[in-house]
């Protein structure tokens, strides 16, 4: 949902139609829609694709996850031995 979000705000941002960014991608409509219903499995490559198309981080969101997650599961043992 994260992506789908994401990806529909950029679109709108740039003022672009589902027309206009489904002619940009390489893409039907159709395919767009499934983008951006939010239930949408995107593999890496897609996203690339579009991150690549309209100049956006998608990737930010896992990466400030997994920070979050390490840093959670270094400090926690340390924490319990004190």
């Amino acid at each position: 949902m994260i992506h789908s979000a994401t990806i529909a705000d950029d679109i709108k941002s740039k003022g672009w139609s589902k027309e206009m960014f489904a002619e940009e991608m390489r893409q039907t409509v159709t395919q767009i829609e499934n983008w951006l219903n939010g239930t949408y499995n995107f593999n890496n490559y897609t996203l690339e694709a579009i991150a690549i198309k309209m100049n956006i981080k998608i990737w930010s969101f896992e990466v400030q996850t997994q920070i979050i997650l390490s840093v959670a599961f270094v400090i926690s043992p340390v924490i319990s031995l004190l």
